[in-house]
């Protein structure tokens, strides 16, 4: 209760407005990374991650393809 004898209500503080509020960046956050794709023919994407294990000799790479991630288009 405040001073005057009414109850505030800090929306910024409320569990709801804030999950609400999560999603909606991260709906934003989705939608602009697939309007910024471009397609490259016969291209891939690589995505990259540490050997924390290290499992691989230096300057070594392992790759994984996965043919049903992507369309191919051949005429």
């Amino acid at each position: 209760m405040s001073s005057t004898g009414k109850y505030l209500f800090d929306m910024s503080r409320e569990p709801i407005f804030e999950a609400i509020l999560r999603n909606m960046v991260l709906g934003n956050a989705v939608h602009l990374k697939k309007k910024a794709r471009i397609k490259i023919e016969k291209a891939a994407v690589l995505i990259g991650i540490c050997d924390e294990t290290g499992t691989l000799k230096e300057g070594e790479v392992w790759i994984s393809v996965n043919n049903g991630s992507f369309e191919i288009n051949e005429a």
